[in-house]
Formats: structure tokens, sequence, C-alpha cells
């Protein structure tokens, strides 16, 4: 008898293929979730920046002091986590800097 047909063989194979299988599901499944979970601690750490830079990006916004303004956006992508930051306010004010990107987009407006 070939050992390819003895029960020995196909038990061993097919345990094999079920971990196989049941290793990749749970791969697949255990990256999903922590993609999801480091994406949502990204936009709360960003949300958190953005907080603490407000009140003197409202300033600069509101007055239309450039320099400020730049000093604000400047030091935002300064952050990893930062790509573009921009700052829109009276007296044509509009500062930029950083790279552009539409995957992403948190927009704020401070009144």
């Amino acid at each position: 008898m070939a050992f390819r047909q003895t029960i020995h063989y196909k038990l061993s194979v097919t345990i094999a293929l079920c971990a196989i299988l049941v290793a990749s599901i749970s791969s697949f499944i255990v990256y999903q979730l922590n993609y999801t979970g480091e994406i949502k601690r990204s936009y709360l750490d960003i949300k958190n920046l953005m907080a603490a830079v407000e009140k003197t990006a409202a300033v600069a916004a509101f007055s239309g002091n450039q320099q400020i303004a730049n000093d604000v956006v400047n030091s935002l992508i300064l952050n990893p986590l930062i790509r573009h930051a921009t700052i829109n306010g009276h007296n044509h004010l509009l500062i930029s800097a950083g790279k552009k990107t539409q995957r992403y987009r948190i927009k704020t407006t401070a009144i």
C-alpha cells in the first residue's frame, strides 16, 4: 500500500492545511484590527496637537500676523504625523507648508 493513501498521511496533510488556513485568517484579522487602531490613534494624536496650537493659530489668523502663522505651520509639520498644514485668515493671510495629500484630511476651523 502506497504511503499517500494511508490514513496517517491524509490526516497529517488535512491538519497542516487547516493550520495554514487558520493562521492566515487570524493574521489577516489581527492585521486589520491593529491597522484600524493605529489610524484612530493617529487621528487622536493629530487632534490633540491641533488643540495645543489652536489658540495661537486663531490669533495669527484673526490678526493677520504672518510671522506667528509661519511659526505655527512650520512647527506643525515637524511632527511626523502631519504632512501638510495651512492657516487661512483675515487680510488675505494664507500660510501653507508641507506636502499636500488628499488621502487623509482633517480640517478644523477656529472662530
